[in-house]
Order: structure tokens, then C-alpha cells, then sequence
């Protein structure tokens, strides 16, 4: 979850990852790039965003609409975890309908017990007390269910007080106001608007270069646990099984508990 959309119009898309292997989506399995998996989910998006438009007599190019839909894509595999993934719409200050319907989408995801949130804050915002998505977060008692990644942390002014209080203070849990929520991770944005029509990065590219980024201005963060995407994902794999042991692992003991009570029972019955 974040605060306002970049991307006006946007949807939002339940990713499903399965153990099978049989394939779920068209065009999409465990050998398609990152890349052209992004690709194929924005023109689904477009498709989706364009007959809602129709339907409810909007100008799909005016934005501004929030498709109440998922978009949901299937990918199954023996190298997968069993875990869906839920891209919500940023949530909007004004105008006042907007803010209300995007709240309203957010909070209805947030009051079921097994959602684990990815809260993304600019990493140049002053306070986290400005953001309503933390407000949510705190609202609901998600902070020690969330991951905080501070994003355009290339945008932070280069001078060592703004990064070392924006970016490193945050990351390294000396700043009292993310105290208490699972991580938090900084990242390098790939920055689509920067090369109009020119051909985008890769993804791979992309990653590359924030890699790069961090070993050149930040190197007292580690990629693996406290920087870039690839610390993002090793966080939430974390975040995802700290949850199963606290939470489903318990419930299932206790399940199998009942079902041993009765044939237990019935056995001291016959001697």
C-alpha cells in the first residue's frame, strides 16, 4: 500500500502463486522474464481500466478512476511458495471521493488476519505521521505485519545529514517513528518517466543500476538485508515465515490434537 497513485486510473492485481505445475495464466509461467510479465499485466490493466470507462460513460484518458476489479494472475510451480500478492491502488488525499474509495479498499485487505503488508513511503517524506497509509497500518495492528520500503532514495539530497536521517536512520531502526513494524528496506526506483518514448531499461538493467547506486553512495547497507529489490524480497520471505510459525503452525498442531483425541479415547476403551 502507498499514498496517492502514481498512476492515475490504476488498478489493482492479485498475483496467485501455487505449488502445480500446470500453467494458470496465458503467456505467463516460470520461464517468462520479469519484463514481459510486467508488460502483459499492464495491457490487461489497460483492457480492464478501458471497458470500465465504457460502462460507466467515463473518459478513459481524463484518469482519476479507481476500477473496483482485480485483475488475478495465476502462476503455478514446483518453485513456488503458496502465496497471492495484492497490488492495491495508492491511496488519494483529495478529491474527497477518491480519498474515500481508496481508503475503503485498503482497510477491507487490512482486517484479514493472515494479510502480511508492503507499506512504500517516498523515502524524502518528513514524517511518517503525514502518510495515511501508516495510519492505516497502525490503526489496524499491522506494524509488526509490515514491511516499510523507502523508495527514490537517488532523490534524496546528496549532503550525509539528509540521506543519513532520510534513508539510514530509517533502515537501521534509529528512527522512533518506525518502531515496532517487521523491516524496513530502501530502494532505487526504475524511473519510467525519465526516457519518454525511448526504450526502458530491463528490469535486470534496472536492477543493476541500483545495485550500483547503493555501492557508490550508501555502502553501509546491505543489498541482502536492508537495500534494493533484492532486499525487499528477502524480507518478505522472512516476514512470510515468521507469520506461518506464529500463526499457521500452531493452528494446524492444535487441529491434529482434536483429531488425535477421539480415536485416542476409543482405544482406551477397548483396553
Amino acid at each position: 500500500i502507498h499514498d496517492e497513485s502514481y498512476e492515475s486510473g490504476k488498478q489493482f492485481c492479485r498475483i496467485n502463486f501455487s505449488k502445480d505445475l500446470v500453467p494458470g495464466y496465458p503467456g505467463i509461467n516460470t520461464q517468462t522474464n520479469a519484463t514481459e510479465i510486467s508488460h502483459i499485466l499492464q495491457d490487461e490493466m489497460d483492457k480492464i481500466h478501458r471497458k470500465y470507462c465504457e460502462n460507466k460513460q467515463l473518459d478513459y484518458n481524463a484518469g482519476g478512476t479507481i476500477v473496483p476489479h482485480e485483475l488475478t494472475v495465476e502462476i503455478r510451480s514446483n518453485d513456488v511458495p503458496t502465496l497471492t500478492i495484492i497490488d492495491l491502488p495508492g491511496i488519494r488525499e483529495s478529491p474527497e471521493e477518491m480519498r474515500v474509495k481508496t481508503t475503503s479498499l485498503v482497510q477491507e485487505y487490512l482486517t484479514n488476519r493472515d494479510t502480511l503488508v508492503l507499506c512504500v513511503m517516498q523515502a524524502s517524506l518528513n514524517s511518517v505521521n503525514n502518510s495515511q497509509s501508516f495510519g492505516l497500518v497502525e490503526r489496524n495492528n499491522k506494524k509488526d505485519k509490515t514491511v516499510v520500503v523507502l523508495t527514490k532514495c537517488d532523490t534524496v539530497h546528496a549532503r550525509h545529514g539528509p540521506r543519513q536521517r532520510f534513508i539510514v536512520d530509517r533502515v537501521t531502526g534509529n528512527d522512533p517513528e518506525l518502531e515496532g513494524f517487521f523491516g524496513v528496506v530502501a530502494v532505487v526506483n526504475r524511473d519510467t518517466d525519465l526516457y519518454g518514448d525511448e526504450v526502458l531499461p530491463s528490469i535486470d538493467e534496472a536492477s543493476q543500476f541500483e545495485i550500483d547506486w547503493f555501492k557508490n553512495n550508501l555502502k553501509q547497507l546491505n543489498r541482502n538485508e536492508n537495500a534494493t529489490a533484492f532486499g525487499v524480497i528477502q524480507k518478505i520471505d522472512s516476514l512470510y515465515s515468521d507469520h506461518i510459525l506464529k500463526h499457521w503452525t500452531p493452528s494446524a498442531l492444535a487441529q491434529m490434537r482434536e483429531k488425535f483425541v477421539e480415536p485416542q479415547g476409543k482405544l482406551q476403551l477397548l483396553g
